[in-house]
């Protein structure tokens, strides 16, 4: 009965401990859909609220190079850029600080293997479920 006991036991905890590491795995905050939420005429507040301050939000950024912080404006337009681990998302912006366009860029490595991508979608789904 003890044996069963622990058996049970431990099985309970690999579920809590497998639980635990998909909660807690580092994510960028930068995905598709949050660029779905980025409308046509909303401010760049109402942006940055949603996506934080521009910039590089990769889970393993690699260092900026230059000045400090880099440059997260596209060179010619009047909009910004956040770059995450699943794509780079632009967004245009008019003088009024409205968005004018969207766009998303998914990174080429991010297409990976059926397991990869089954793993990328569980942990969407459940920090789609869990915020």
């Amino acid at each position: 009965m003890r044996r069963r006991t622990l058996l049970v036991a431990l099985a309970g905890l690999a579920v809590v401990v497998a639980a635990g590491a998909v909660v807690l795995w580092p994510r960028s905050r930068i995905t598709q859909d949050d660029s779905d939420r980025i409308k046509i005429g909303m401010t760049r507040a109402e942006v940055q609220a949603i996506l934080g301050p521009p910039g590089d939000h990769r889970t393993n950024a690699p260092p900026p190079r230059g000045r400090s912080g880099g440059s997260t404006r596209p060179s010619g337009t009047g909009g910004d850029r956040w770059v995450g681990d699943e794509g780079t998302l632009q967004v245009l912006f008019n003088s009024d600080d409205r968005v004018r366009g969207c766009s998303w860029f998914q990174s080429a490595g991010e297409r990976g293997d059926g397991f990869n991508q089954v793993l990328r979608w569980v942990k969407r789904q459940w920090h789609r479920w869990f915020p």
